[in-house]
């Protein structure tokens, strides 16, 4: 049984929990972007490295077409991040690149939801 701490992450920089956490978040991923239409040949299930997955996902997120796109709103709406957050991402976050922002934010949603389905499963 693994104990878990009792807030799920908030960041990538929680190397411990993500790294627990990594391999069904990378599943949640797989389904979200099969369910919007998007293509996921590009995630390997051997992806060891949370950095590396964000490298991975910024294209992807850019061919959505960004903010204003059917494609872009339809991921946010699937993967569960509320529209006024990634307004808010978006001008707190002016000076670097919008896709990485939005990929790390894609990432830790689903790493939450993988610690959500942990924490309960183990009824902790």
């Amino acid at each position: 049984m693994t104990i878990l701490p009792d807030k799920p992450p908030g960041s990538l920089q929680e190397k411990d929990l993500v790294a627990l956490l990594l391999q069904d978040a990378i599943s949640i991923l797989q389904n979200d972007f099969i369910l919007c239409g998007l293509d996921v040949s590009w995630i390997d299930q051997n992806i060891q490295d949370v950095f590396e997955l964000k490298s991975l996902m910024r294209p992807v997120v850019e061919r959505t077409g960004g903010p204003g796109s059917e494609v872009f709103y339809r991921l946010l709406y699937r993967v569960d991040i509320p529209e006024e957050k990634i307004s808010d991402a978006l001008i707190s976050s002016a000076d670097k690149d919008i896709s990485s922002v939005i990929s790390e934010m894609i990432i830790i949603r689903a790493l939450q939801k993988s610690y959500y389905r942990m924490k309960y499963r183990e009824g902790t």
